[in-house]
C-alpha cells in the first residue's frame, strides 16, 4: 500500500481468505446481509506492519477522549478485526459490544485504498460526525498514501454507509483503560539506596572536605548516545540514567545535593586544566578530544568551567586570558571517569550498523556541595554520623560495589492468536507465513523464510560491512515482514521498565521500535559488538526469541558473558508441556554482547530498539480553561444559595455516556469516578476542583414495586419513594430491576428525597438533579438489538454522578477557597 495504489484484483485475493461478517443480536452472532454486509478477518489470520504505538494516533486519542482524567490513566489498544467493505457493503446502526468493564472507546483505522462511500456516521444519522475516509487516505497534493482514523466512545451508536465503488479496508481496535503508574521495587529502593546515602553523608559531613564548596564527581558506568556535531545540552541525561548511574543520582539528590550530567574535557599539558561543560561541543567524539590547540578560551566562551582538585589552586590563567583570573570548580572525584567507563568497548570498530552521527559519550555526574557552614541545613535531621578519615575510600568502595540490574530476561507463553509471522521476498506482493504455535517448525519451512532474507551486515565505523568471519546470519527488514506477537500487550515492557528504570522518574517510559528479524542457522554467529545508537534517546535493546528447536546461539552479555549467558534454546518450549513460549532478554544498549555459534537448528529473533519517552500528556488548554471555569462558576452560584440542600445532600448529574458493567456481580462503581468520558469527565472535574466529593452511583427505579402494607407502620415510615441510589450494581439482572426497599437498605443503598426537604430521615439522601438521568442518557441505543458482536456478559449501564454538598453553615470555607482559586486570590 505504501508505493502504488492497490488494484481490485489484489484486494480480491484478500477477500477470498476472509469470512462474511456477522454481528451481535442479543446473545447471538447473526449473519444477516440485510443488516450488515461485509467481510472480516480475525487477528489470528493476519498481521499488519502498521505500528499504532509509534504512529502518534494514541496520543491524539488520549488528548481528545481523556481531557479531564488523571494523567496516570491511559488507553491500551487491542487489535480486534480487519474488515473489508466492497461495493454495496454497509453496516446499519449499532453499538460496539462491551467485551470488558475496562472498555472505553473504539478506534477505526482506514487503510489507503481507492473507494467512494462507506462513510462512518457517529450518532443518529451522523449527528455527531460524518467521517468520509475516501477523501483522506491519499494526500490531496502528492497523492501519497496515508491512513485515516476515527476514535469514539464505545457506547456511541454508529453505522457504515454503503460503499459505492472500490474497497474500504479497516483495522479496528478496542481501547481499554489502563493505569501507567509504575512502582519502584522496594528491594532496590531501600537498603541499597540507604547505604549509599549514608556513605555520601559521612563524606560531606567532614568540614575539611571542600570547605569553600565545590562538587563531587562520579564517572558514569554506562555510556549514553550523544550527537557530537552539535552543542548538545546534557541536562536531559540527569533524569534518564541507567542502573548504577541512576542510583548514584538518586542518592545524591535525595540528600539535597544538586546533580547534573556534564562532560569532562582533558587538555594535554600541565598548564591546561580539565574543563567541565554542560554541552557536548562540536569537533569530535566526547571520549577522543585533544583540544589543547583550541585553548581554554574555546571552552570559557561556551560556558564551561575549569576544574581543579580541592587541594589545588582556586584560580587558573592561560595565554588567552593572561590578564583575567577565572574562578575554578573544586572537584573531588569519587570515581574517576576513566576508571568507571569500560575502555575496551568495540563500538568504534564493530556495531550492528554503521553509525549515524550519534555516538556513545563518556560523561560524568556532578553533585554540587555547598561550603561547610551552609551544610548544616542539608545535614540537619539526619542521624548523627561519625566522621571518618576514610570516608572517601568507603564511599568509593560503596559505589564500585553497587549491583543494580542492567539487563533482564524472562519467558512467557505464545498464544495461538499471536503465533504467525507473515513475510514476503523483495518487492513481491505474495506473502507467506510461518506459525510458531502449530507444532514444531521443520527445517524446510524455515528455509523458505531464509530464502526471503538477506545476509546480515554489521557496522564498522561509518560503513555497513558484510564479513562472515565476524558475523554470519540472515536478516529481514521490517518492510518485509509482520508479526502477530503484540509486545505492548505481552507484559514484557512492564518487566523491562521495572528492571532498567529503577531509580528514574515514573513519567519516563521505554518506547519499543521493532528493528529487525534475524535468523541464525547452523554455524551462524555474531562476534562482540555494541548496538549502534540510532538516536540520542536510545536507552536499551530487546531481543525476543521465537520458539524454534535449536542448540547453541547463546547471547553473551559483556565480555565472555561475564554479565549473563542467555541460552534461549532451553527456554522457548515449556519443559513439561512442551508448549511454545517466547524468551526475551533486554539490556542497556551500550553493553557489549555477542551471539555464539548455533550448533543445530535455527534461532529466530525479533529485535527492538527501546527509546526513552515521556508519558506526561498535557491537557489541551482550549478545553481546560474557559469551559471548565465557566462550569465551576455556575456550580458555585448554585450551592451559594442556603435554600439549596439546607441539611446537606448531593447534586445529581445524569451521565451522558454509558459504561460497561457486569450485572451478575456486586460491582463496585467507585473506580468510574476516575474514568469518565467527555462531558461526564468535565462535570466530575468541575465538582471536585471546587471541593465537592464526587462518586459514580447507580439509581434503581422501583416505581412498579409494591409499597408497604397499610397496617405495616414500620415499613410505611421507611418506604419514602421509588428511587434508590447505591454504590454497587446489585446481582439479579439489569441495572433497573424491581425489588423491595429493604433489600437495598440491607446492601447500603439510600432512598432519594427532594432537595428542599428540611426534615432528616435515616437512610435517605436529599438530591437535587441538575441533569436528570432519564434525560441525559440516550434511550434509543441499539445495543440490546444490534452490536458488532453478541453480548459477552457485560452490558452498558445508565449511571449517575453525585457530588456531596455540606449544609450551608459548613459551606463557607469551601466557597471562599473555591472563589479564591477562580480569581487567583487567597482564601481568607
Amino acid at each position: 500500500m505504501a508505493t502504488v495504489q492497490m488494484q481490485d484484483e489484489d484486494i480480491l485475493k484478500l477477500v477470498e481468505v476472509c469470512q462474511q461478517a456477522t454481528f451481535g443480536r442479543g446473545e447471538q452472532d447473526v449473519f444477516d446481509e440485510s443488516y450488515r454486509k461485509a467481510w472480516k478477518l480475525e487477528t489470528a489470520q493476519f498481521s499488519a506492519q502498521f505500528d499504532l504505538a509509534r504512529s502518534g494516533i494514541m496520543e491524539t486519542v488520549h488528548d481528545q477522549l481523556l481531557h479531564y482524567e488523571k494523567n496516570t490513566m491511559k488507553l491500551e489498544p487491542q487489535l480486534y478485526k480487519l474488515n473489508v467493505y466492497g461495493p454495496g457493503s454497509f453496516f446499519k446502526p449499532h453499538v460496539d459490544t462491551p467485551r470488558s468493564e475496562n472498555l472505553f472507546a473504539s478506534l477505526v483505522v482506514v487503510l489507503p485504498t481507492v473507494h467512494t462511500g462507506g462513510n462512518l456516521l457517529l450518532g443518529k444519522d451522523g449527528s455527531l460526525f460524518d467521517f468520509d475516509s475516501s477523501k483522506l487516505v491519499f494526500d490531496p497534493k502528492t497523492k501519497a498514501p496515508q491512513v485515516a482514523f476515527a476514535a469514539f466512545y464505545s457506547d456511541i451508536e454508529h453505522e457504515v454507509l454503503p460503499v459505492e465503488a472500490g474497497y474500504r479496508i479497516t483495522l479496528t481496535y478496542n481501547l481499554y483503560l489502563a493505569d501507567t503508574t509504575m512502582s519502584v521495587p522496594k528491594a532496590l529502593s531501600s537498603d541499597t539506596l540507604t547505604s549509599l546515602k549514608n556513605a555520601i553523608l559521612d563524606l560531606v559531613s567532614d568540614p575539611k572536605l571542600l570547605p569553600n564548596g565545590g562538587a563531587l564527581g562520579f564517572g558514569l558506568l554506562y555510556q549514553y548516545p550523544i550527537n557530537p556535531k552539535y552543542q548538545q545540552d546534557l541536562a536531559k541525561f540527569t533524569g534518564a540514567l541507567k542502573g548504577n548511574d541512576a542510583l548514584i543520582r538518586t542518592a545524591c539528590s535525595s540528600i539535597g545535593l544538586a546533580v547534573a550530567v556534564k562532560v569532562k574535557y582533558k587538555l594535554e599539558g600541565n598548564k591546561n586544566p580539565d574543563w567541565i561543560s554542560e554541552r557536548a561541543h562540536h569537533g569530535g567524539y566526547v571520549d577522543s578530544y585533544t583540544l589543547e590547540d583550541l585553548g581554554s578560551c574555546y571552552f570559557r566562551k561556551r560556558g564551561a568551567t575549569p576544574a581543579v582538585h580541592p587541594s589545588g589552586s582556586t584560580t587558573t590563567t592561560d595565554d588567552d586570558y593572561s590578564d583575567t583570573e577565572e574562578k575554578a570548580l573544586p572537584l573531588l572525584w569519587v570515581t574517576p571517569h576513566n576508571k568507571m567507563v569500560r575502555t575496551d568497548a568495540a563500538f568504534m570498530t564493530y556495531g550492528n550498523e554503521h553509525h549515524f552521527g550519534i555516538a556513545y559519550g563518556r560523561l560524568v555526574l556532578i553533585a554540587e556541595v555547598p561550603p561547610a557552614p551552609e551544610r548544616e541545613v542539608l545535614l540537619r535531621g539526619e542521624a548523627e554520623l561519625s566522621v571518618s578519615t576514610s570516608a572517601l575510600e568507603e564511599l568509593q568502595a560503596k559505589v564500585q560495589s553497587l549491583v543494580v540490574p542492567n539487563f533482564c530476561t524472562g519467558m512467557l507463553p505464545l498464544e495461538t492468536s499471536e503465533g504467525k509471522l507473515f513475510y514476503c521476498k523483495g518487492g513481491s506482493s505474495d506473502a507467506s507465513f510461518l506459525s510458531f504455535t502449530d507444532g514444531v517448525l521443520q527445517g524446510g519451512d524455515i528455509q523458505k523464510l531464509v530464502e526471503a532474507c538477506q545476509q546480515a551486515t554489521f557496522g564498522r565505523g561509518n560503513q555497513d560491512v558484510l564479513d562472515e568471519s565476524y558475523r554470519k546470519a540472515w536478516k529481514l527488514d521490517t518492510t518485509h515482514f509482520a508479526v502477530q506477537f503484540d509486545l505492548a500487550r505481552s507484559g514484557i515492557m512492564e518487566t523491562v521498565h521495572d528492571q532498567l528504570l529503577h531509580y528514574e522518574e515514573n513519567t519516563l517510559k521505554l518506547e519499543p521500535q521493532l528493528y529487525k528479524l534475524n535468523i541464525y542457522g547452523p554455524g551462524s554467529f555474531f562476534k562482540p559488538h555494541i548496538d549502534t545508537p540510532r538516536s540520542e534517546k536510545l536507552f536499551a535493546s530487546l531481543v525476543v526469541v521465537l520458539p524454534t528447536t535449536h542448540t547453541g546461539g547463546n547471547l553473551l552479555l559483556d565480555k565472555d558473558g561475564s554479565l549473563f549467558n542467555f541460552d534461549s534454546s532451553k527456554l522457548v518450549f515449556h519443559p513439561e508441556t512442551k508448549a511454545p513460549q517466547i524468551a526475551f532478554a533486554a539490556f542497556f544498549s551500550d553493553i557489549e554482547h555477542e551471539v555464539l555459534p548455533v550448533e543445530d537448528g535455527y534461532r529466530i529473533t525479533l529485535t527492538y530498539n527501546l527509546h526513552l519517552a515521556d508519558t506526561d500528556l498535557p491537557i489541551p488548554k482550549a478545553l481546560s480553561c474557559d469551559t471548565l471555569t465557566s462550569l465551576k462558576s455556575a456550580l458555585l452560584d448554585l450551592i451559594s444559595d442556603p435554600k439549596v440542600l439546607p441539611n446537606g445532600g448531593a447534586l445529581g448529574f445524569g451521565l451522558l455516556y454509558q459504561y460497561p458493567i457486569n450485572p451478575k456481580f456486586q460491582k463496585d462503581l467507585v473506580k468510574f469516578a476516575g474514568a469518565l468520558k467527555g462531558n461526564d469527565a468535565l462535570v466530575r472535574t468541575a465538582c471536585s476542583s471546587i471541593g465537592l466529593k464526587v462518586a459514580v452511583k447507580v439509581v434503581y427505579d422501583l416505581e412498579d414495586a409494591d409499597g408497604p402494607e397499610e397496617d405495616d407502620e414500620d415499613r410505611e415510615e421507611e418506604y419514602l419513594g421509588s428511587d434508590w441510589i447505591s454504590d454497587t450494581v446489585h446481582p439479579g439482572g439489569e441495572v433497573y430491576d424491581d425489588g423491595f426497599s429493604s433489600a437495598f437498605k440491607y446492601n447500603g443503598a439510600k432512598a432519594i428525597r427532594g432537595y428542599s426537604a428540611t426534615e432528616k430521615h435515616k437512610d435517605t439522601l436529599p438530591m437535587l438533579w441538575v441533569t436528570p438521568e432519564s434525560s441525559m442518557v440516550p434511550t434509543e441505543a441499539a445495543f440490546a438489538a444490534y452490536g458488532n458482536e453478541h453480548w459477552v456478559k457485560h452490558i452498558y449501564g445508565n449511571l449517575v454522578l453525585t457530588a456531596q454538598v455540606p449544609p450551608p453553615q459548613k459551606r463557607e470555607k469551601l466557597l471562599r477557597k473555591a472563589r479564591a482559586s477562580l480569581t487567583g486570590g487567597v482564601a481568607s
